[in-house]
C-alpha cells in the first residue's frame, strides 16, 4: 500500500498582517490593506495642459498610449512620460500634465465636470490615453508607507525591472474598458483590485532596485543586503524574542556595526523598529477582531499581558483595551 503523506498547511488570509514566511513589503502592504480605486481615464491629444490639484493618499497614473510631460508644484524639473510609463504621487502637491506645459492650464475639475463614469475626453485629438486611480489606506497607519517614499516616483517602460508593468496596465485597461454590449465585466471589481495590488508591489520592487536615493526608512533599507535581511527576519517572525545579538549574528556583523548601520538606513534602532512593528500588528488586530488582549500579546511573543500593555501604551499612547473600545 502506498504511504499517504499529509502536510498541515498554515492557515491565513490574504489580508492577514502575519503571513508566515512573508517579506517586509508583503507584510506592510498586508497590514495597510490598500483599497484601490481605478475609475478615472483621460483621452486627449493635440495641445493640452491640465492642472491637477493636491490629493490625499497615494495616486497612480499610467500612460496607456501617447506621450506627455509632468511638473509638480514648486519643482523645477519636468519629467517626460511615454506609453507604458507610470508614476506614483505620494504627496498632497498639485501638478501640471500635458503635451505643452507652457500653455495656459485648465483645471482638471472642469475637465471631469459632468463625467459620470470617470472617463474624460479633452483636446483636439485622441492620441494620448491615461488611466489612474488612488490607493487608500487605514488612516492610522498610512505614514508607514508614505513616509518611506519620495513625493514622485517615475517608472519608465524602458526599465528592464519594470517589464511586467505594461502587462498589468494592459489588463487594467481591458478591465476598465466599456463595451457596447455590456458595461459590466464579470468579476471586474476583484480583477482591478488585485491587479492594482500587484502593480503597487511591483512599483515598490522597482524602486528598491533602482539605485535611486530614497527617504531614510524601511524601503530604502531593503536595498542593503544585510539590513534588508534583518528586516525580513523580523517581519517573518515578529513573535520571536529577537535580541540585538541574534540579528547581528544572522547578518554576519558585530553588534555595534549592525546597530549603527541599521539606524543609519532605517532611522531607528533594530529593537525599536521591531517594537513599533509589533504594536502596529497589535493595533490592527485590536481594531478588526475580538481577540483578547492576552491572546494578542501571546501571538506577538509576550509572555505577560502586562508587559505587552505597557509596550502598547508607550508606542500608541493609549492602553490596548481602551484602543480596542474606541476603534470598535
Amino acid at each position: 500500500m502506498r504511504e499517504m503523506i499529509y502536510v498541515d498547511m498554515p492557515k491565513y488570509s490574504i489580508d492577514s498582517p502575519m503571513i508566515p514566511g512573508a517579506d517586509t513589503i508583503s507584510n506592510i502592504i498586508s497590514l495597510l490593506n490598500p483599497q484601490a480605486s481605478f475609475s478615472a481615464s483621460l483621452t486627449t491629444g493635440g495641445g493640452w495642459n491640465i492642472y491637477f490639484p493636491g490629493h490625499e493618499g497615494l495616486k497612480f497614473i499610467a500612460v496607456v498610449r501617447g506621450s506627455c510631460s509632468i511638473a509638480l508644484d514648486g519643482a523645477k524639473e519636468t519629467t517626460n512620460l511615454n506609453a507604458g510609463d507610470c508614476y506614483l504621487l505620494t504627496s498632497t502637491q498639485g501638478y501640471r500634465q500635458g503635451s505643452d506645459l507652457s500653455l495656459e492650464a485648465i483645471d482638471a475639475r472642469a475637465v471631469y465636470a459632468g463625467v459620470d463614469d470617470g472617463r474624460a475626453v479633452y483636446g483636439t485629438a485622441n492620441d494620448t490615453m491615461l488611466i489612474g486611480g488612488r490607493f487608500s489606506f487605514d488612516q492610522d497607519q498610512t505614514a508607514i508607507l508614505l513616509d518611506a517614499l519620495p513625493p514622485f516616483i517615475h517608472i519608465s517602460a524602458q526599465s528592464a525591472q519594470a517589464s511586467i508593468i505594461p502587462w498589468i496596465l494592459e489588463q487594467l485597461r481591458e478591465e476598465l474598458s466599456v463595451s457596447a454590449v455590456s458595461t459590466t465585466k464579470l468579476g471586474a471589481a476583484m480583477m482591478v483590485d488585485h491587479l492594482a495590488h500587484i502593480l503597487l508591489v511591483q512599483v515598490l520592487r522597482v524602486q528598491v532596485n533602482s539605485g535611486k536615493t530614497l527617504p531614510v526608512g524601511w524601503l530604502s533599507a531593503l536595498a542593503d543586503s544585510k539590513i534588508g535581511l534583518a528586516l525580513n527576519l523580523m517581519h517573518r517572525s515578529p513573535d520571536r524574542r529577537w535580541s540585538l545579538s541574534d540579528l547581528a549574528l544572522e547578518t554576519g556583523m558585530s553588534r555595534s556595526a549592525f546597530s549603527s548601520r541599521f539606524k543609519t538606513q532605517v532611522g531607528t534602532g533594530p529593537l525599536d523598529y521591531l517594537l513599533r512593528w509589533r504594536m502596529q500588528l497589535a493595533a490592527k488586530k485590536l481594531r478588526e477582531k475580538n481577540d483578547s488582549v492576552s491572546s494578542i500579546a501571546f501571538s506577538l511573543g509576550y509572555g505577560f499581558e502586562s508587559a505587552f500593555a505597557n509596550a502598547f501604551k508607550r508606542v500608541m499612547g493609549v492602553a490596548p483595551r481602551t484602543y480596542q473600545r474606541k476603534t470598535h
